[in-house]
């Protein structure tokens, strides 16, 4: 699976590399901004973005906001945040999943297992 991080937090952006790369393929990014521009690319091949919310420059739930109006949008997200009581973002177009900082790897872990199923 070709998965997008999107967070400003090296230390996520480290672990979340440093646990998945064996199994996927990651590119990382530190802001919503710069993932809007690589998102725009219709021939982006992104299957997943993790996704911050607290991000400078472009927040991710802005971000989703932009993303969803576009008719070909073709990547899902699992947002990523430590901000409290966000389950309304599970609602927003193409999120599969919450997680709320911090979780456990195994987590995320069951979640990318089921994503083929949720196609």
């Amino acid at each position: 699976m070709k998965i997008l991080i999107v967070d400003d937090d090296h230390g996520c952006r480290e672990m979340l590399h440093a646990h998945l790369n064996r199994n996927h393929e990651l590119s990382m990014l530190t802001n919503g901004r710069n993932a809007l521009a690589l998102l725009a690319d219709d021939d982006h091949d992104f299957d997943l973005v993790l996704l911050d919310l607290n991000m400078p420059r472009l927040n991710g739930t802005k971000l989703i906001e932009v993303l969803s109006e576009w008719d070909n949008l073709k990547v899902r997200f699992i947002v990523v945040s430590g901000v409290p009581n966000i389950e309304h973002i599970s609602k927003l177009p193409n999120v599969i999943a919450v997680l709320t900082k911090p979780f456990q790897l195994a987590a995320l872990d069951t979640l990318l297992n089921r994503i083929p199923t949720l196609a």
